[in-house]
């Protein structure tokens, strides 16, 4: 029974182009300028270049300077690290296939009323709300009460996993393990997870075979077709109300 529902990482992708478009509308006379500057170059280029070339070169041009502008209103809002956890939201969701093949219904995105949970993955033995934090600096899992970003990500992970509790209650779920994926540079090699506080921790490169794991931990009752159409009617009544506030 396994399926996908949402697209892993949009709403971090929406916040991303959201600060973008702010900037460019803010610093339109800087904008103006890279413009004028970008299509001076394409002009000297199109005068110099032969014929041959020179429609290739000209475009190339003009998509470089589209995407320096697009990379400095990155640069400039800082959102290129909330750029880079939707990118580990993707690879989640690709390493989410051990799961999957076990029967898993994954749900990425999943947007609730102060919350937003990045995969929620509904099988007939486990329930896993799942958080998957980015950095390029070092996780300290050994010693995590010294790492005020790792508890951060933690409470993060637990608030997560009790609000899909929450929403799964009236089909039945009493239990949701909450699990943090950690990314990054800063991430270790050891595909083994580990329990912080509470939160099944994974710091690995090879996230599928880290996610086998799971199914190692204590089994719990799922009425899994009820739970699925209970969480899919939430997020499609979530998604719609997102849609019309915007």
């Amino acid at each position: 029974m396994s399926s996908d529902v949402g697209r892993a990482g949009r709403h971090a992708y929406q916040r991303v182009h959201k600060a973008q478009f702010t900037f460019l509308r803010m610093n339109v006379r800087v904008v103006g300028l890279w413009v004028l500057f970008v299509a001076g170059v394409a002009v000297v280029a199109q005068l110099v270049m032969p014929d041959p070339g020179r429609p290739y070169v000209v475009g190339g041009l003009i998509a470089a300077g589209a995407l320096m502008l697009w990379f400095l209103a990155g640069a400039a809002t800082g959102s290129w690290n909330c750029w880079m956890g939707a990118l580990a939201e993707q690879h989640t969701h690709d390493d989410l296939k051990a799961l999957r093949r076990r029967g898993f219904a994954v749900f990425d995105s999943v947007l609730g009323a102060g919350f937003d949970v990045d995969h929620v993955a509904i099988g007939p033995e486990h329930v896993f709300a799942i958080e998957v934090k980015w950095s390029t600096r070092r996780w300290d899992v050994e010693r995590p009460e010294r790492d005020p970003t790792l508890q951060t990500a933690l409470y993060a992970a637990r608030r997560g996993a009790k609000r899909i509790r929450g929403v799964l209650r009236p089909s039945g779920v009493v239990t949701v393990t909450a699990v943090l994926v950690l990314r990054g540079p800063g991430a270790t090699s050891d595909a083994s997870y580990r329990t912080i506080d509470g939160v099944i921790v994974l710091s690995a490169a090879d996230g599928r075979a880290a996610f086998d794991q799971l199914l190692d931990l204590p089994r719990v009752r799922v009425d899994q077709p009820r739970a699925i159409a209970r969480l899919r009617a939430y997020s499609d009544m979530r998604d719609h109300a997102e849609s019309v506030r915007r």
